[in-house]
């Protein structure tokens, strides 16, 4: 999968550059200390139109700027740039855990009856899936790899392996026996995010294969 990219990107925390686009159109992000989403947060406010909204059409002003998940977080929407999209802050606090179809759909509603049992409707629906796949992606973002072929950084410690995020996964894989969101990778199988979700994987020893998003433009690289 390539994300959504310009060559012109750079991104520059404390002081420093920790990504940039390449000549080759790679990004090449500093695997020692990244921050991936402030990153994708960056790229996508470099890429993609602030000024007005995508979903009610009207302007945005600075003050409202937020960026939205298409596929939302809490059913597997990934902090990529072809997830992520500049909206107004009343349209992303009113589209929540529904993606850009659903809040169309419920856009289309006239009363707030139909839209309280629309919204009902979508969230049971979507309750269901998880027993069945876990999150709600386009499959040709999805490939399944071996845990043992993913490639870990050093600096991944035990803090991560006691936190309540670790903990809250491994009940959602004992409860769903699903992934709620795929890990992420680079070119090269270097993990980028989803350590605990990975971790949460190989403590349960419940999947032989794990949901994987590969991004083929993207290499993670020491930055001096």
């Amino acid at each position: 999968m390539l994300l959504q990219l310009h060559r012109n990107f750079t991104f520059i925390n404390g002081g420093k550059i920790r990504a940039y686009v390449n000549e080759d159109g790679i990004l090449k992000a500093d695997s020692r200390c990244i921050n991936w989403e402030d990153t994708m947060y960056a790229l996508t406010y470099d890429i993609k139109d602030k000024k007005k909204c995508p979903y009610c059409g009207n302007a945005i002003r600075k003050k409202n700027l937020t960026i939205d998940h298409m596929f939302p977080r809490a059913y597997g929407g990934v902090t990529i740039s072809n997830n992520l999209i500049p909206c107004c802050e009343y349209c992303n606090s009113t589209k929540s855990n529904l993606n850009v179809e659903e809040f169309m759909e419920l856009k289309r509603l006239k009363t707030k009856e139909e839209k309280k049992e629309y919204r009902k409707k979508v969230i049971h629906e979507k309750e269901r899936f998880k027993y069945i796949k876990g999150f709600s992606l386009p499959d040709e973002w999805i490939i399944y790899w071996k845990p043992e072929n993913v490639k870990i950084r050093t600096y991944y410690n035990n803090y991560y392996v006691k936190s309540k995020k670790l903990n809250y996964n491994m009940d959602y894989i004992k409860k769903y026996n699903h992934f709620q969101r795929p890990i992420i990778i680079d070119r090269n199988g270097w993990l980028i995010d989803g350590y605990t979700w990975f971790k949460a994987a190989k403590q349960s020893g419940a999947f032989k294969k794990i949901p994987v998003i590969k991004l083929d433009n993207v290499e993670l690289i020491n930055i001096r």
